[in-house]
């Protein structure tokens, strides 16, 4: 085995040029994974070491109700002695100053709070009693709300029924870590919730009981018993340890979506290394045939090249780690207006395991069918006149077959892994595939065009495409490089472009200036009057009516517990749906944003007979998640009264509508004396009337909320342009990648041809024309693979945004201009360096 392992660094020390590319052009595609990963393990890490202080304490019982007397005396026995709690509850209301209006996220806390963590104020509390919560007429607020209300500290604010005076600022909140949030903060008291008289019958409001265990205690015990005993689903109960599942859920798909933009990188690499691996084998398989006749098995040629490429894999991750370093700063200042603390830059010793590991086994994947290649070799070779560059068919293309088959198997499993999602990462391979093998198609044909074609006039032209046609795989990779990584460059701004357009525009509706919710029964009469006298109309009210699903054809509904290891994003989204409230509505028809897919239309008539079910309209996607199908039939607890019904059809819904939709509806009839509160919407406000409205309802119905949709939207454009940035700073990496591999081809080509280049010399050709001949040979590779990248780029877009936003499609035009251009320079770049050293040597005679 040593003696294997000398041989196979004796291919090291002979080979530093090869060695060279090959480890460059694989740590260019690890580097996106290395620096990826490195920012999951600094995310989890600082979510893992503040969970206590988001949760404020070890663990937290809720709903979308007050807790009953039943529920209240079971969490209390199954508590353990010594243990602390506390009541938090929090709600959406409307802030109003002298001149402005904002909707504040209220958080009403009692002694003790925080169990864990801290706030940090800009002013040291003076409460005599040594409180840690507001007291008296004043709150603490975060420093949004005295920009949106134009106040300073001391002045005056309504909340509800209750003028509370602005007493601190909240310079640092242990328990909020992301800054992407529907509304400011503003932290008041218990008692000072009941001042405000916000808390009505069917109040928009979450209810919690957070608790402090003793250090003997076991939360996840705790947490077991309280889940056995608390059979209501819409009860929500969270320990510090699974709090950062719920947190930051939008940074999780963020994260995925990075990794499959790393994946891409590596592919690329993997590209551009097999290319020179298949060369490097080319120029090494005489003296391959030479050893087998010496007595070399093909079995000994495999370890030693075996061990030859997990070498190059393990150099790899030393030029990786160190850009990996420097690029970790710029990911998290790409990130740093979606979270709120400082994520340690740093990459730990798992961080450097895993990068191992990977360099080592995607080396010896990308190695494999050349590996598998050295099984053919026979002496006979000696007397062959080489390889040519082209696809060949030998005898061991079951072999190739079947490794080519494996490498793409792990691709889509690592595609999958990455997404955390069997439904995203199988499309991502899907459309990856497609687009790959779409690109060679039209490679494959332009090449044999240029090759009847004989009317370019001008000699360098003719000698370019000549040298396309003739060295055919470097043409392909080149290419399929670069057009990979246009297409991924460019497909991100074209998405987000739609979605931005689907925002803003969406289709079947028009977006709405305000959404109203929190409106009691009682309210909707003086509501509709209040608008009136502005000249304005409700639009889409709709009642809204808290509910607990009992049962499933039957069958008792329950909670889904959180589940340790892999699970994917649908079974995240799953668990999330099963454990959350139930809010049912009802409505004679559908609302424009909705469209009917399956089944029929709801009765307008409830059924005759007392003992049938009502007739149920479900959302499809939801009724996906939750496994409900037409024709199940579902109990519910309505304040105490048991009420069935048979799903009879499956709605779409535009949630972008921002327009009043539920999950569920019911038809007309059933629950009209249901208690309930309404939401509804108004359109076609200017910036003045809105703010008029907004004051007019603060003074006339201060629990009613509004949401300004506009200020909402353009919040949530900011949000994604941010992470759209991030993906496209990621997606760099993949033309990064498609460049580093267009100069090993291009440095390889100029080695390769050396003796046409002298002869070119010798006959008196100048160095421009040889250079200019280079050049067109890869600005030609360059501009097609921009166009058809650009091209697939917008084929692609237009194919999701089918499934992904309704079919509203937007193009951008402005990025493949810019990126077509910015290629163009740099493979000019790139070719002149790589070509550089060979054009200006001497002529040989």
């Amino acid at each position: 085995m040593i003696r294997l392992f000398r041989l196979a660094w004796r291919e090291i020390t002979a080979n530093k040029r090869f060695n060279l590319f090959f480890v460059l052009n694989l740590s260019v595609g690890l580097l996106g994974f290395t620096t990826i990963e490195a920012f999951k393990s600094a995310l989890d890490t600082t979510l893992v070491e503040r969970s206590k202080s988001a949760l404020a304490a070890d663990l937290e019982v809720g709903a979308r109700r007050p807790l009953t007397d039943k529920e209240v005396e079971l969490i209390n026995k199954t508590l353990p002695q010594g243990h602390q709690s506390s009541q938090v509850t929090w709600l959406y209301s409307m802030a109003v100053s002298e001149n402005n209006t904002q909707l504040v996220n209220l958080k009403a806390v009692e002694e003790p709070y925080p169990f864990y963590g801290k706030l940090r104020l800009q002013k040291p509390v003076e409460n005599p009693e040594g409180s840690s919560v507001p007291q008296g007429d004043g709150v603490w607020v975060y420093p949004e709300v005295l920009v949106h209300l134009n106040i300073e500290i001391g002045d005056t604010i309504q909340l509800g029924e209750w003028t509370a005076r602005i007493e601190n600022v909240i310079e640092d909140d242990a328990a909020n870590l992301f800054s992407v949030g529907l509304a400011p903060r503003i932290y008041i008291s218990q008692e000072q919730l009941k001042k405000t008289r916000l808390i009505r019958p069917g109040s928009t409001a979450f209810f919690t009981q957070i608790i402090k265990l003793p250090s003997t205690v076991r939360v996840e015990a705790i947490n077991e018993a309280l889940e056995e005993k608390l059979d209501d689903p819409a009860v929500q109960i969270t320990t510090y340890k699974n709090a950062n599942e719920d947190m930051g859920v939008f940074l999780k798909y963020l994260n995925d979506y990075l990794g499959l933009a790393a994946l891409v990188a590596l592919f690329l690499s993997g590209v551009g290394a097999t290319f020179l691996y298949r060369n490097f084998f080319a120029q090494r398989q005489t003296e391959l045939a030479i050893l087998n006749s010496l007595g070399l098995t093909a079995l000994r040629a495999e370890v030693i090249f075996s061990i030859h490429a997990l070498i190059l894999g393990v150099a790899t991750t030393i030029p990786t780690l160190l850009f990996s370093q420097l690029l970790l700063p710029f990911v998290n200042e790409l990130t740093q207006g979606l979270i709120q603390v400082d994520l340690p830059a740093r990459l730990t010793s798992d961080i450097v395991l895993k990068t191992l590991i990977l360099g080592s086994l995607s080396s010896l994947v990308i190695c494999l069918p050349v590996l598998l290649r050295m099984a053919q070799i026979r002496p006979a070779q000696l007397f062959s006149e080489g390889i040519n560059e082209g696809f060949r068919f030998n005898g061991a293309i079951i072999a190739k077959i079947a490794a080519h088959s494996f490498q793409f198997l792990l691709f889509w499993l690592a595609a999958v892994w990455q997404a955390r999602s069997w439904q995203v990462g199988t499309t991502f391979f899907a459309i990856f595939v497609v687009a790959t093998l779409f690109l060679l198609l039209v490679a494959g044909h332009s090449i044999k065009w240029l090759a009847k074609k004989k009317t370019f006039s001008h000699y360098t032209t003719r000698l370019a495409t000549r040298n396309l046609e003739h060295h055919r795989f470097s043409t392909l990779t080149g290419f399929l490089s670069l057009a990979l990584g246009m297409l991924l460059l460019n497909l991100l701004p074209q998405l987000k472009a739609s979605l931005n357009e689907e925002l803003q525009n969406p289709k079947g509706s028009k977006l709405p200036s305000l959404f109203l919710f929190d409106i009691q029964d009682e309210q909707v009469d003086p509501l509709t009057k209040l608008l009136t006298e502005k000249g304005q109309e409700l639009q889409q009210i709709s009642p809204m009516i808290r509910a607990r699903l009992l049962d499933v054809n039957g069958k008792p509904f329950e909670r889904e517990a959180n589940e340790s290891g892999f699970s994917t994003r649908e079974e995240e989204s799953k668990r999330r749906s099963r454990n959350r409230g139930f809010n049912l509505s009802y409505r004679k028809l559908l609302s424009e944003s909705e469209t009917l897919i399956k089944g029929r239309p709801l009765s307008e008539k409830p059924p005759t007979d007392p003992e049938d079910p009502a007739e149920i309209s479900i959302e499809t996607r939801y009724a996906e998640r939750m496994g409900f199908s037409i024709g199940d039939v579902l109990t519910f607890d309505v304040q105490g009264v048991s009420i069935k019904g048979k799903i009879v059809n499956e709605r779409k819904v535009n949630w972008n509508s921002f327009q009043p939709n539920f999950f569920i509806l019911f038809q007309p009839g059933i629950l009209d004396d249901a208690p309930k509160t309404h939401v509804a919407s108004v359109a076609n406000l200017t910036f003045e009337t809105k703010t008029e409205i907004q004051r007019a309802l603060a003074k006339a119905l201060p629990n009613i909320s509004t949401i300004d949709v506009t200020r909402f939207v353009e919040k949530l454009i900011g949000i994604t342009n941010q992470m759209s940035l991030a993906l496209r700073f990621m997606a760099l990496l993949s033309l990064v990648a498609g460049l580093v591999i267009l100069f090993s081809i291009a440095s390889y080509q100029t080695q390769f041809r050396k003796q046409d280049i002298n002869m070119l010399k010798i006959l008196g050709a100048p160095a421009s024309q040889i250079s200019g001949t280079l050049l067109k040979e890869f600005l030609s590779i360059a501009t097609a693979a921009s166009v058809f990248g650009v091209a697939l780029s917008i084929a692609v877009s237009l194919v999701l945004s089918h499934y992904l936003f309704d079919d509203t499609w937007a193009i951008d035009l402005e990025t493949p201009a810019i990126t077509t251009l910015a290629l163009l320079i740099l493979t000019w770049i790139v070719t002149v360096l790589a070509v550089k050293k060979a054009i200006n040597k001497k002529p040989e005679i």
